[in-house]
């Protein structure tokens, strides 16, 4: 999408931080990202990890580095640093959404994010993790 110019983006340049941190892309073009989906099958020739680091699988919830907790609902390795069963980390990608996206995303802080899941009983995956499809509708994202 952003490589053949289907999706406007700017570039915010900064020395350290990842390539993903640095694409800026405006709200209001937002939404064709929001109904993609990864297909693995069409890489059905690529052999993918079937185990990815805690780094990995917070950013895969888009939890941030710290936020360990995101990753409760799995069982994960008992080694250091940690690791988790890809398929389970997508599955609890997919189920759940963190505070701070809901709260970047709806453009709300994250204390009144909380308090309208809260409020509405929205039942939370992991402390911080919410049950996407109540969540998502009541942030009008």
């Amino acid at each position: 999408m952003l490589l053949v110019g289907d999706l406007p983006y700017t570039w915010k340049e900064a020395d350290s931080s990842p390539v993903t941190n640095q694409i800026v892309i405006s709200s209001q073009h937002l939404a064709p990202l929001r109904s993609t989906a990864f297909d693995k099958a069409a890489f059905a020739s690529e052999n993918f990890e079937s185990r990815w680091s805690q780094k990995d699988a917070l950013d895969c919830i888009n939890g941030y580095k710290n936020a360990v907790e995101l990753l409760s609902p799995l069982a994960g390795s008992s080694t250091s640093p940690r690791h988790f069963l890809a398929t389970e980390v997508e599955t609890l990608a997919q189920a759940g959404v963190t505070t701070s996206d809901l709260a970047r995303r709806s453009a709300t802080s994250v204390t009144r994010t909380f308090m309208i899941l809260e409020k509405a009983g929205v039942p939370q995956l992991a402390p911080g993790l919410w049950q996407r499809d109540l969540a998502e509708p009541l942030l009008t994202i």
